[in-house]
């Protein structure tokens, strides 16, 4: 179910980050709101670090193979912290088991962002490790420090968490609901309960891999994804760049002498012809 579980995450999240970004004042632009969509494809297959073939565990991110070798390469480092997650899940508990839990998908939308910022940190120490020989050479030193990683996260702590929290959180907790609606139970409630759910009665449960969910539920959930996003996201930033667009033409005509002069005129002519206007109708 990967493409199925990306397009509901990315459909749930399109639906729900607009209202709570509105109801909780979170300040998130429609730009980043359209990051946060993207985030949550990600965040949709996270739960499957459990199963040693889901596309995470092979270090395959949504999308990546669009890109040849780069996204494929970037999908491989997205990968890395949560299949490091995966070797201890995989190792203590079956699929579908305890990272198929509310309290798995609340622990990734806290730490993800942490987790991501300790991993890439990392890296860019051993980078700077490798490379340091050649960049001294090259007078390119500071370009490999790894705490640079590190002072951009914690300078944008703040902004980077309201972004990722919940985009994190709507993209694992929709696997969670589209596993919940196949023949297989998720245990929502781990480790407080070992009951497993369903969210569907036993007629309408879909088995996973069928032509029932590739050919009719994932065309519904991407169609319903385009139009949350266009709705809550696309329209909004369509609106923004034009605004932007506006208020540039007229920072360029304000900044203009003989542009400003064109515009009184046009604006004394207006007032004129009102005059005018308003005497006739005398």
């Amino acid at each position: 179910m990967g493409k199925s579980h990306v397009a509901f995450s990315a459909m749930l999240t399109a639906a729900a980050l607009p209202l709570t970004n509105a109801a909780f004042d979170l300040g998130l632009s429609p730009a980043e709101m359209a990051i946060g969509v993207g985030i949550s494809a990600v965040a949709g297959v996270l739960p499957d670090i459990d199963h040693p073939n889901s596309l995470i565990t092979q270090g395959i991110v949504p999308g990546s193979k669009m890109f040849g070798p780069v996204g494929r390469g970037a999908g491989w480092f997205l990968c890395l912290p949560p299949r490091l997650v995966g070797v201890g899940a995989r190792a203590t508990m079956n699929h579908r088991g305890g990272t198929h839990s509310l309290l798995f998908a609340v622990i990734w939308a806290l730490f993800a962002a942490p987790f991501y910022a300790l991993t890439f940190t990392g890296l860019a120490f051993i980078l700077s490790i490798i490379l340091s020989p050649v960049a001294g050479l090259l007078g390119l030193s500071e370009s490999f420090n790894p705490g640079v990683v590190w002072d951009w996260f914690t300078a944008n702590l703040t902004s980077i968490m309201l972004l990722v929290t919940p985009s994190v959180f709507f993209g694992y907790i929709g696997h969670l609901i589209a596993d919940s609606m196949t023949k297989v139970p998720v245990p929502w409630p781990w480790p407080f309960s070992a009951r497993r759910l369903f969210l569907l009665p036993k007629p309408l449960r879909i088995t996973t891999g069928s032509f029932t969910e590739s050919a009719l539920l994932r065309p519904i959930f991407v169609v319903f994804l385009l139009v949350f996003f266009i709705w809550g996201i696309g329209i909004p930033l369509a609106n923004q760049l034009i605004d932007s667009g506006q208020k540039q033409i007229e920072s360029r005509e304000e900044a203009n002498p003989a542009a400003e002069q064109r515009k009184r005129n046009i604006e004394r002519y207006q007032r004129q012809q009102e005059r005018q206007q308003k005497r006739q109708n005398r």
